[in-house]
């Protein structure tokens, strides 16, 4: 009898670029003069202060996702996020500022240096341990052949593709497409002019959000926010619901169903998956509308997307034991199976270094994420390949199409 499978995870939503942004905080080169610096060791304290509160498991602990913790949780399909946290937690810029041309650089500058950390982790590790990793940033078809560990670059916060026309617009999405970019996500923490959001941070109740960071009413997708879905259909990129409210994804679906009907597409909604990249599920935390509710589930199933588990309490709800860790990992897959009628669109999408403190219980660091296997394998035994890695896989495929012969 052979040995007994190691599951690879691929990962939704994995912020290992995050300990790369304070080595390079100021990309642009914009800051000159004695205000310039200030604002560079403003943004460089502001973001280690947030780690330490908001990410870290222990004040001191520093980042938990690097290369050694992916390599040993055997992640082999890593969904890189880019976010440049200075962009959004703008001095006075909470409540009303857009999105701005220089986010877009940020980004770009941000994606080489996350594929030159890998670079230099690796060679590190090769000679600390003499044993080479493979490693591979999927830009196209080819890419995803061959072993190692293979990451996709995807986008937190559609604010970060900045200002400007349909054209301009439409021409950075394009550039990011080049780069294999899987997905963008139209929401995140605050509202930027591009799509109104649900409550994500933990200390602060919905209600509690509401009246600090009202939203526009009856505001869903703003003007932006229909060009940058319009432009990803166009250039194979998905949209990423997570962060959005109830009315932001219900106008998400309908715009991509007319695209679906303009490019002919209406009997093929699976060609453009929808995804939820980093959930839980309403149904296991009720009022929690950050969650996705059993409608939109479906949903993102009949186009065969994907909804990624999170490992922040905030959203699979409290826990403080491993043991309730793995109950409640549990009653999140099985809703999305009640909701879906099968697992063919559970998915991990873990969060990690993405200010989710508190997480999981027994989920530290990125290495911990073989106890995450080990419940899967445990309490979904016949689907844990399926949810661990598989699903993911077909989406990644999906993304990047085998040229025809």
């Amino acid at each position: 009898m052979g040995a007994e499978e190691d599951i690879p995870i691929a990962d939704l939503h994995c912020h290992y670029p995050m300990h790369v942004v304070p080595g390079d905080l100021n990309p642009r080169g914009t800051h000159e003069g004695l205000l310039g610096r200030l604002l560079t060791l403003v943004d460089s304290d502001l973001l280690r202060t947030l780690n330490r509160a908001f990410n870290s498991a222990e004040w001191d602990s520093g980042w938990r996702v690097d290369l050694q913790g992916l390599i040993d949780a055997n992640a082999r399909l890593v969904w890189s996020v880019l976010y440049w946290p200075a962009a959004e937690f703008e001095i006075g810029s909470l409540l009303e500022s857009g999105p701005k041309t220089e986010f877009y650089e940020d980004i770009m500058s941000l994606l080489a240096a996350v594929e030159a950390d890998v670079a230099k982790q690796a060679t590190e590790i090769e000679e600390r341990t003499g044993n080479p990793v493979q490693y591979t940033f999927v830009k196209k078809w080819a890419d995803l052949e061959g072993d190692g560990i293979k990451f996709v670059h995807c986008v937190e916060g559609a604010f970060q593709l900045g200002d400007g026309s349909r054209e301009q617009i439409t021409q950075r999405v394009k550039k990011l497409a080049e780069q294999g970019v899987v997905y963008i996500t139209l929401a995140h923490l605050f509202y930027r002019q591009v799509a109104t959001n649900s409550n994500a941070i933990p200390f602060l109740t919905d209600t509690q959000y509401g009246d600090i960071f009202p939203m526009p009413p009856g505001r869903g997708l703003t003007k932006l926010g229909r060009i940058v879905i319009e432009a990803m259909y166009e250039n194979g990129i998905f949209v990423d619901i997570s962060h959005m409210n109830e009315l932001a994804i219900s106008e998400t679906f309908e715009l991509v169903e007319e695209l679906d009907k303009l490019h002919g597409r209406e009997q093929e909604p699976e060609r453009y998956p929808i995804l939820a990249t980093h959930q839980g599920m309403r149904s296991v935390v009720p009022g929690q509308e950050y969650n996705l509710t059993d409608g939109v589930a479906a949903k993102i199933r009949a186009r065969e997307g994907l909804v990624g588990m999170i490992m922040a309490t905030h959203q699979m709800g409290e826990t403080l034991s491993t043991q309730a860790s793995r109950d409640v990992l549990k009653k999140h897959m099985d809703a999305v199976r009640v909701a879906c009628g099968d697992d063919t669109c559970t998915a991990i999408g873990t969060d990690i270094d993405g200010f989710i403190k508190p997480t999981l219980d027994g989920v530290k660091s990125y290495g911990d994420m073989r106890n995450v296997k080990k419940w899967v394998e445990g309490d979904q035994s016949q689907s844990a390949r399926q949810i661990l890695y598989d699903n993911a896989r077909r989406v990644t495929e999906r993304r990047f199409p085998k040229p025809s012969p």
